[in-house]
């Protein structure tokens, strides 16, 4: 049985939601009366991190019995977050660096300067490699695993808000968002072997979000500023249908012939069939942010 964790970044919960029944348990982070802001998740086993933007801390949460163990500082302004052996990596965006604490000790055990306003991160475990989108500065970064060292930057497009691998390990996809324009955002992909841009698709207006579904064949995209998600074949380059979402779109899943979309303006959770836009519409809290799926034993589910 499949979970979708969500983070709800206003109010300072993360949201399990049941594939098969949508059924809805809260972990709630103690706030004190401050605001947390929780902004990403990692999973490993039956360990949460939560990267908490608003008090610039992870949270480590406990998913069997669904509750907060610890909070521990981490730095300024934490956007993205990562499991990588015995580590959390933590994108800080306001001192340009990626952390790195240590899970078991909660010690902050290295920081890897990357470029300006890391927001996303994205995982090469086949290569050893950290990548990490540089909002401010149109770049990507490549940090060596072993060493903890930046190996390489490349220019990218306007404000590369978002980055996932390809399932193959052979591409990366990038959201570049062009924030603030009004010609729509592009999907780029990149080649791991040149880190080359191989192809750049024209899709809805600030792209934020992107899935690639099970067979390596299309990418899901939520729209922000659209109210829209796009459907790209990935062969033929193009996008290949656009489908309306209320509010706006923000993170985004595809599980089987389904569709999962959060709406961070309304906070709902849209369930939509790809085959004939039905969907269920499930009110989920303030802000609803990044997603996860895990299966019953918590592995990751792309």
């Amino acid at each position: 049985m499949n979970s979708i964790y969500i983070c709800n970044t206003c109010d300072d919960c993360i949201k399990k939601i049941d594939v098969e029944n949508l059924d809805i348990d809260n972990i709630k982070l103690n706030s004190n009366g401050r605001p947390i802001g929780p902004r990403s998740i990692a999973i490993k086993d039956e360990l949460g991190v939560v990267a908490n933007s608003y008090d610039n801390s992870l949270s480590f949460l406990d998913l069997i019995n669904l509750k907060e163990l610890e909070r521990v500082y981490i730095g300024p302004h934490p956007k993205d977050v990562k499991l990588y052996k015995e580590y959390a990596c933590v994108a800080c965006s306001e001192i340009n660096s990626i952390i790195f604490c240590n899970i078991k000790n909660k010690n902050i055990e290295f920081e890897v300067p990357s470029g300006n306003a890391p927001n996303s991160m994205a995982l090469d475990f086949n290569r050893g490699i950290l990548l990490s989108t540089n909002l401010l500065e149109n770049t990507v970064s490549l940090i060596n695993l072993q060493s903890k060292t930046l190996d390489n930057k490349i220019n990218v497009g306007e404000y590369p808000i978002k980055i996932i691998m390809s399932k193959n390990n052979e591409y990366f996809y990038l959201c570049e968002s062009y924030l603030g324009g009004d010609n729509g955002g592009i999907i780029g992909i990149y080649s791991m072997k040149n880190l080359l841009c191989i192809n750049r698709i024209k899709v809805g207006s600030m792209p934020i979000d992107i899935f690639e579904d099970e067979n390596n064949e299309k990418l899901y995209i939520a729209n922000f500023g659209r109210k829209s998600i796009s459907i790209v074949d990935i062969k033929k380059g193009e996008v290949i249908k656009d489908i309306s979402v209320d509010g706006m779109p923000n993170g985004i899943i595809k599980i089987q012939k389904e569709i999962f979309v959060t709406d961070y303006l309304y906070g709902n959770l849209h369930v939509i069939s790809e085959e004939n836009n039905k969907r269920k519409i499930i009110a989920i809290g303030c802000e609803p942010n990044a997603m996860i799926m895990v299966n019953s034993n918590h592995q990751i589910v792309n």
